[in-house]
């Protein structure tokens, strides 16, 4: 089972999944150099690059179609953001 989190920052929500039961995470991030690139080494550091993959990409293009989890970190984002996000998931979540 595959788990997404958009706005995945640091990456703690995907551990997270991980810790629950899921097999992999994707987390997507536009804070490239801040929060992905921090995110990735971390993951690099602890040996979880099998499980855990981020993405520096806007969370509205984000592929959810095997995803069985999706967390959205969301309070930041505008609403029509928020709209965009949670319209493509209502698509293509089963």
């Amino acid at each position: 089972a595959r788990a997404v989190v958009l706005g995945s920052a640091l990456g703690e929500q995907c551990v997270f999944a991980l810790a629950a039961g899921w097999s992999t995470c994707t987390g997507y991030d536009v804070l490239c150099d801040s929060m992905v690139a921090r995110a990735e080494a971390a993951v690099r550091e602890h040996g979880l690059t099998d499980f855990i993959e981020f993405r520096c990409a806007d969370a509205s293009g984000a592929n959810l179609s095997d995803a069985s989890l999706v967390w959205a970190n969301d309070q930041a984002w505008s609403e029509d953001v928020r709209d965009a996000v949670f319209g493509r998931a209502a698509q293509q979540l089963p």
